[in-house]
């Protein structure tokens, strides 16, 4: 669960981060 929670996170910021730029 924690891996998955880690990645949801990751993407979640990947995708912020190209947004935001």
């Amino acid at each position: 669960m924690k891996t998955i929670n880690y990645l949801m996170v990751s993407a979640l910021s990947s995708l912020r981060s190209i947004i935001f730029r």
